[in-house]
């Protein structure tokens, strides 16, 4: 279409702003009736003509992510769908606890719901009515309980513990924190099922120190101390020597301890025969003795020998007095290396001191039991 066409629309009289920032293209649009007047196509696309612009003209560009954003209804909706999908995992929990919680319902009643026994599960922490120690090389019952300030008898009864059984070094042991707990309590005495027998055939092996029992004699022309044959036969008269010779005391016989403890403070050092006799037990003890020998030396006297580091003899050999039997180590429940020695009565253990006059410089007066009373050959 040319400039000259009649259908064509005509330039303004003026020409265009020449500075660019007062130019603007924009199209002319004018009522339909205002084209039909002036004989233009209504058909064809308006002409676009330069006007004046009284402000500058600039463009403003708005900068973005570049991603499109979603309505907000549709954030709305994802919300309430993780909402409803968490809803549902929680109901599905509680209905299965409330299944699995049926036998707890059963045992609580039949007036007890599924709610209530849950509720009744819910308990309040309280401390604990103990704490817990290490044990360290050295320690005893009596050393620890005295360390601590409690009773005795509450390390025996909160730790489960025999009479006379004892400790070693890296166990665990529960302190009460109720410095009177256990006052009163006695444990019971270690299984020993020997104990009060009076064998006359001999003498009977077992299965561990306080299993294997003692007896009168040791069989035909079998090794006995010379007190054996008396009568009646005093316990003070056997003329026990010292097992561990160049120890020291450590720990005396009481109610909570069937023995006495000496140690030289090394590994390996000689264990001796108190006196003439017969090993009847020569093993592991699998009550806390480690290995440990016992010798019977008649007329119901027998003498046993535990925490040894290694066995020098076997059951049934003959043994003198003083003849080494083996070596002084810390096995079984021990806390370093030393003896624990002790002295039976008819299959009953006694306070050695009953029958020492003396032993690594320490005597006693009185003696937890009482002392065994001489007694005579029981009748067959």
């Amino acid at each position: 279409m040319s400039p000259t066409d009649p259908q064509s629309p005509t330039l303004p009289p003026h020409e265009p702003p020449t500075d660019p920032r007062q130019r603007a293209l924009i199209p002319l649009v004018e009522p339909s009736t205002s084209l039909a007047a002036s004989g233009a196509d209504a058909t064809q696309p308006p002409a676009l003509l330069y006007v004046d612009a009284t402000v500058p003209t600039e463009i403003c560009i708005i900068p973005g992510s570049g991603e499109p954003t979603p309505p907000i209804f549709a954030r709305r909706q994802r919300r309430v769908r993780t909402q409803f999908a968490v809803g549902m995992v929680i109901v599905c929990g509680v209905l299965t606890a409330l299944l699995s919680f049926a036998p707890l319902t059963q045992a609580a009643g039949p007036n007890e719901g599924p709610f209530k026994a849950l509720a009744n599960m819910v308990v309040v922490p309280t401390p604990k009515p103990y704490s817990d120690y290490r044990i360290q090389d050295g320690d005893t019952l009596p050393s620890i309980a005295a360390r601590f300030s409690v009773a005795l008898g509450g390390l025996y009864e909160m730790n489960n513990l025999y009479a006379g059984q004892e400790v070693q070094t890296g166990q665990l042991l529960r302190i009460p924190v109720n410095p009177h707990y256990g006052e009163t309590y006695h444990p019971p005495p270690l299984p020993m099922p020997g104990s009060g027998v009076v064998n006359m055939g001999g003498n009977a092996g077992g299965s561990c120190l306080f299993c294997a029992s003692g007896g009168w004699t040791n069989g035909p022309g079998r090794a006995c101390a010379a007190a054996a044959a008396e009568s009646p036969v005093a316990p003070t008269q056997f003329a026990l020597v010292n097992p561990n010779p160049g120890s020291r005391w450590v720990r005396g016989f009481t109610w909570d301890h069937n023995g006495i403890d000496t140690t030289s403070m090394q590994y390996g050092t000689p264990i001796v025969a108190a006196q003439v006799g017969v090993v009847i037990f020569a093993a592991w003890d699998p009550f806390g003795a480690g290995y440990a020998v016992k010798i019977n030396h008649c007329g119901g006297l027998a003498t046993a020998y535990g925490h040894m580091q290694r066995l020098l003899v076997r059951v049934g050999d003959a043994v003198t007095a003083g003849q080494t039997i083996g070596l002084q180590g810390a096995t079984g429940t021990a806390t370093g290396p030393h003896l624990h020695f002790m002295t039976w009565w008819n299959n009953i253990p006694f306070d050695p001191l009953c029958v020492y006059p003396d032993i690594d410089g320490v005597t006693a007066s009185q003696h937890y039991g009482g002392c065994p009373t001489p007694h005579s050959a029981p009748s067959k």
